[in-house]
């Protein structure tokens, strides 16, 4: 009876037998984190470029970024961004992204600007960490708020880099994974 079926109806007994192994995978990747693994997610909080300058208009803004360490190891990073923006007032707070697992230590941050751009080199991010940058300026130029509204930084390690809020449960984080 249940061959008869599957003869009859091939292309969708296939479609449900694709489906059924991927959401097995899916489910596997929610219910057991990635080893290595850190989201990332940056946004211009607020920026107002209406401020009359020497050479064109001043703004004053504020940029966040966060990053989350969701796997297992300790994690040595560098976020990078295509703006100079190494002169902006910069805030770090450190969290934990759940309440039930404190970090280990907390990391070391050290931003530089170089050719036109800047870098921060994150060293020793603990799983479970969250790191929440604040960048501020005022004034500055309107170029460099335009290329931070634009552009997204550039995170290097050995880690597997996903774009999202780190601070969701793992869920929701796999479910951002899936639509970025």
């Amino acid at each position: 009876m249940l061959l008869a079926f599957i003869r009859r109806h091939a292309l969708l007994a296939a479609v449900a037998a694709i489906g059924l192994l991927v959401g097995a995978d899916y489910a596997a990747s929610v219910l057991f984190a990635p080893e290595r693994a850190v989201m990332h997610d940056g946004r211009l909080v607020f920026a107002d470029c209406s401020l009359p300058g020497a050479g064109g208009k001043n703004c004053v803004a504020q940029y966040e970024f966060l990053l989350g360490n969701t796997g297992q190891r300790e994690e040595d990073l560098i976020a990078a961004w295509p703006v100079d923006i190494g002169h902006w007032e910069r805030q770090l707070r450190l969290l934990n992204i759940a309440a039930d697992e404190p970090r280990a230590r907390d990391p070391d941050v050290s931003c530089e600007s170089a050719a036109g751009g800047t870098g921060c080199r994150v060293d020793h991010l603990a799983p479970g960490t969250l790191l929440i940058v604040q960048f501020r300026c005022m004034p500055c130029a309107e170029s460099e708020v335009s290329g931070l509204r634009d552009a997204r930084p550039e995170i290097r390690g050995g880690a597997r880099v996903y774009r999202g809020d780190p601070r969701v449960n793992a869920l929701v984080r796999r479910l951002q994974v899936l639509f970025y």
